[in-house]
Order: structure tokens, then C-alpha cells, then sequence
């Protein structure tokens, strides 16, 4: 599952389940800046991925937000922020 941004942030992802099971990979990332005419903006910031499950949670896969890497030909911008995530069990 994947959230991209391409001149915002990397996205929101919210997911309420009884039981959490990721076996590969959850990701609400940033993406790098694109230079036009010699200018660019910043790379957009990483997401916010907020997971609640109420019974149980596996993880044996990857969470991830991060930020768009900065774009190492333009004269202007840099990297994005890095986002959040959060995992926690709820009573239903």
C-alpha cells in the first residue's frame, strides 16, 4: 500500500482493524523535488500513517514516512520533512 505525494506531503492513511497483519510494507513517503527553468521548490514531506487494531498486531514488514530526498541539481530547496507514524491498540 502506497500514499505519494507530488506537490504536497505524502499522504494520510488511516486503518482500523481487529487484527494487524503486515507482511510487507506500508509507506506514505515524500518525493524528491523536480527542477524547471533553473528553479525549484523543496521535496515534499513523508505522510502520516496512524494504525489501530483492537485484538492483535504483526509487523514482519516495513512502515514508512519518510520525507522526498533533496534534489541535488537544483540551485534551491532541499530534502522534505520526515513524517509520522503510529501504531496502537484501541478497545472496540
Amino acid at each position: 500500500m502506497e500514499a505519494i505525494g507530488l506537490s504536497g506531503t505524502g499522504g494520510l492513511l488511516i486503518i482500523y482493524a481487529k487484527l494487524l497483519n503486515n507482511n510487507a510494507s506500508i509507506q506514505a513517503n515524500g518525493v524528491q523535488n523536480e527542477a524547471s527553468a533553473g528553479a525549484s521548490g523543496g521535496s515534499s514531506g513523508g505522510g502520516s500513517i496512524n494504525l489501530f487494531y483492537s485484538l492483535d498486531e504483526s509487523n514482519l514488514g516495513n512502515i514508512e514516512a519518510k520525507g522526498g530526498s533533496a534534489n541535488e541539481s537544483s540551485a534551491t530547496g532541499g530534502a522534505g520533512g520526515n513524517g509520522c507514524v503510529s501504531t496502537d491498540k484501541i478497545t472496540l
